[in-house]
Formats: C-alpha cells, structure tokens, sequence
C-alpha cells in the first residue's frame, strides 16, 4: 500500500465515508483509516447475540433513517447502484399510552392529524396549525444544513419573524408545547424525537425543536433493507468505485504536523501515511486535544475545546425475540403498523423531564426511563429467523454520570430490568417473549464505537453548542487552526443522526480549499 494520499480521513462512520466519497470523485487519491475491524462507526448492524441467538442482526445503533433523505448523498454517490434499498416506514411513530389509547405520527400531515383527533380536537387543530407555520420557515432553515452554518445573528436580521425566532431559540420546548396542546398525546412525540440529542424538554434553548420535528413529514422515515449497515456497505462500495480505499484495525495515534501545515498521520503501530489534507471524523475533544496532542494550539481555541460539554444519557437494550411485543393500547402478534414503526414509550411530559433530572442529578439510572423502542424485523425479515424478531430499545434518560465508576456489570443488569419492567407495562407479554438480550451503557458506546461518555452527538447538541457555534466559536466551517486539517462527523454542523449532512458539507470545503492550490501551483 502506498504511504502517500491526497487526503486521509479518520474513521469510517457514515460521515467519514461520505467525505471521502465526495473528494474520491472529485478525483483525490483517498484512504479511510478506521480503528475497529468493521466499518460504520454508530451505523452497523451486527448479530450481538450470536453465540446465545445466532440469526438475529441488531442495528448497534443508528437504525431510524429521517433527515439524509433531505440531502443529495444517496444520488451524488450512487448508492442505489451500490446495493442501498431502503423501506418506507410508515407510519413513523407509534405511541401507546396507559390508558390504551394510542396516536401514529405519520410521514402525511392529514393522517396524523386524523389519529391525533382521535384523542383531542383541540391538539389536532393546533398541529395543523404547528405545522404550517413551520412548513413556511423552513424555506430558510432547510438550506442551511447543506453548508457551513450562518450565524444566529444572521439568521435572526433576515427572518420576518425575528423576536419569535429569538423566543424560540431562547425558551424551552417544554413552554412551547404547554402553550400550543392541551394534552400530552402529542407533547411526547415531540420532546422524546428531541431528546435523543440528550436535551431535556425543559432545558432552555431547546424552544427550535418544536419545528424540527414537523420536518419529518417532508423527509418521512425509512431503513435500509438488511439493516443500517447496509448504507455503510454501499458507501464503501461507492467510495473503493470512485478509487478510494478503506484500511481496518488501524489506530491513528496522532496527526503529524510538517512546517506548520498537516503532514499526514503517524498509527499507533509506528507507521506513518503522508497527506497534505486530513479529515478527522472523530469527536472534537479526541482530534483536538488527544491526536493533535503534540501541536501547541492556540490557549484559548484549546479551552473552548476542553470546555465543551458531554453529557451521558442513554442506555440500550437488544433482545431475540420469539415473538412481536403484544401492546394492549392495539394489541396484535402479527406485524402490524404498531410494529413497522419505531415505538415511542413516554406517557408525558413530566415524566420525561423526571427521567433527565433523576439520572443527571442523583448520578442514578432513572427508575422510570422513556424508550425509543423498535421490532426492526416486523418491516424487514432479513434481520431474525422465520417467525423470529428483534427488538430496539434506547431508553433515555437511563444512564448515569458515574456510569465509569460503578460496577458495569451492575449497570447492565439493572438498566435492563428497568427497560423491561417499563416496556412490558404496555406489552405485558414481553418479558416471556426474550429469547436472550444485551445491554450496552455508556462505557460501552464509548469503547466500541467511539462515541464520547456514550454521546451519539459527540458533544452536547445545546443551542451554545450548535450552528456557528459547533464545535467552536470561529470554526464551524469545518477547517480547523491547522492547515490542512478539517474536521467532520456529528461533533460538527449540523450535527449527529443519520444525515450525512456533516460528511457532505466538509467535502466541499475541502474541495474548495484543494481546487484553489491546484489552481495556484
């Protein structure tokens, strides 16, 4: 293998493999350097359970596919033609509540509200009108995820509606849904969707999610045939096409610097591959502060790096199951829409700002956590045996700040029991339903896929810490201090999730900055 590239990206996430997509069509000679033995970083899909219950394939951790349908990744890299099949899910969500009601939230804005009026005249009405109000904003916001974020400033001199887009951005979700619905059927669809960057409905600065969660009816949902690995199969496949190459077990020990400027990267082994262009798709505080450990950054960029916050505040459990969780709010074993979409477990808002708060605050997992649940197989059978299924349950808040120095063991089988005692509340089959289960914790997350303190987002997804402010005031363009050093992944604009938006929008910074050498020399 050479030991020289035109451009090095660190880690084969979906996000470093979409980067090195672009720039390996656009002609660079690209390597991917990526430190476990498999490729997709948050996005594989593999059978945990396959001494105890081989067959069943888990989405690790990414599964529910929203916003990359929302950007031109699939079409500009070709991935079709590279094997990517997706599945429509819809409906979206599915949420049961206790007392056996339930509401779909729906990819149609007229459906969902015909099952939100199911339960409230008053919310459906005020949905619609939800809505359409954001349906209008969006014209301005959607955009500005496919480039380097403008800045709040910026956007709030331009909008027509500038003290209410300040008041959003300023006031908690949880004030904004208290005024707009009068119950909680539709409040906890919204705060849960935006709880999984780990904020807390509560949390001031959180008011913009009440509209982001409306942009699911312009990009529905849907799943790659074979589980969420299989983007990460038709990227790489897409990338080794255009030229680029991918390199496993391969642990990058630091960023070497050459006269000022990047010079390629040394691996722990000793070797050493040369670029002028480095991509790190790490999160922030592990490329600034631990692979360019030995370049002396600017003090200030360096504690505005070291200050950023990282909170922990999931916990996962996978289980094989001999069948589909039998919820009594639409009770039915065979696959139904309650079981193609992913289940939203939560019966308020209350009780979701009490789960933040339990787990945060008390260093305990929460007693009570609400789930993000999916049985992945009822919508895509490749992933169990026949008759079989997989079930998906991310709860939130259920993870503690001391998750490191506690017994994990202990964490593990006492997250578990919550998660199940809380799911089987509303499926009162499930627990003799598992087959067998594994539970992942925030030390796992990080150890396994390099996530931080377990941190899906990289680092907290806090309006301080979004927009032109992510990572770092200054450079949310994806350049970095270093010349010829940029940065991707979920730690940048706009953010974690299955987008690409990250990935897509580094590459042409990067090709912008390269076409200009070119163009010089």
């Amino acid at each position: 293998m050479s030991t020289r590239f035109d451009a090095l990206v660190i880690g084969a996430g979906h996000n470093g493999l979409t980067c090195a997509g672009y720039l390996a069509k656009a002609g660079l000679r690209v390597l991917v350097l990526e430190r476990r033995n498999i490729i997709g970083g948050a996005c594989t899909t593999e059978e945990l359970l396959r001494d105890e219950a081989p067959g069943f394939k888990f989405n690790v951790c990414a599964s529910d596919h929203i916003f990359i349908h929302l950007t031109p990744v699939l079409r500009d890299l070709r991935l079709a033609e590279f094997g990517l099949e997706y599945i429509n899910i819809d409906p979206i969500f599915f949420l049961p509540f206790p007392d056996k009601k339930h509401i779909f939230i729906h990819k149609s804005v007229d459906e969902t509200i015909r099952s939100i009026e199911t339960v409230s005249k008053h919310d459906a009405r005020a949905y619609a009108n939800l809505v359409q109000t954001w349906s209008n904003r969006f014209e301005q916001i959607i955009p500005n995820f496919l480039e380097p974020p403008r800045s709040l400033s910026s956007i709030l001199t331009e909008s027509n509606e500038g003290d209410e887009t300040l008041r959003l951005l300023s006031t908690s979700l949880s004030q904004i849904l208290n005024e707009t619905f009068e119950t909680d059927y539709v409040k906890v669809p919204i705060a849960l969707f935006a709880a999984q960057g780990g904020n807390p409905p509560d949390e001031l600065g959180t008011g913009l999610f009440s509209g982001l969660f409306t942009l699911l009816h312009q990009s529905g949902m849907k799943r790659p045939r074979g589980g969420s690995g299989a983007l990460i199969t038709a990227l790489a496949r897409s990338l080794e096409a255009f030229g680029g190459q991918i390199l496993t077990d391969v642990n990058v020990e630091k960023i070497l610097i050459t006269n000022g400027h990047v010079g390629g990267v040394q691996l722990v082994d000793g070797r050493r591959i040369e670029s002028n262009i480095v991509v790190s798709s790490a999160d922030p505080k592990r490329t600034f502060l631990s692979l360019l450990k030995d370049y002396d950054l600017d003090s200030n960029f360096r504690k505005h790096v070291e200050s950023l916050r990282v909170r922990s505040y999931k916990l996962k459990l996978d289980c094989a199951l001999k069948e589909l969780p039998n919820y009594q709010a639409l009770p039915g074993l065979e696959p139904g829409l309650q079981h193609r979409a992913s289940q939203l477990i939560c019966p308020s808002l209350d009780y979701l700002e009490r789960a933040y708060h339990e787990s945060q605050f008390t260093g305990k997992l929460s007693s009570q956590p609400a789930i993000w649940g999916a049985t992945h197989s009822a919508a895509d059978t490749s992933l169990a045996p026949n008759g079989s299924h997989v079930l998906y349950a991310m709860a939130l808040f259920c993870s503690s700040n001391e998750s490191r120095k506690a017994d994990e063991d202990a964490v593990r089988r006492e997250g578990k029991e919550k998660i199940i005692d809380t799911l089987t509340e509303y499926a009162p089959n499930l627990r003799g339903a598992i087959l067998a289960d594994n539970v992942m914790t925030n030390e796992d997350f990080e150890t396994r896929l390099g996530l931080p303190r377990g941190n899906s987002m990289h680092i907290d997804a806090t309006l301080d810490q979004m927009f032109s402010l992510r990572p770092v005031p200054g450079w949310s363009d994806y350049r970095t201090p270093v010349p010829g050093l940029y940065i991707t992944g979920a730690g940048t604009h706009p953010s974690g999730g299955i987008t690409a938006a990250p990935g897509h929008n580094s590459a042409q910074i990067v090709l912008k900055d390269w076409q200009m050498v070119k163009n010089q020399s």
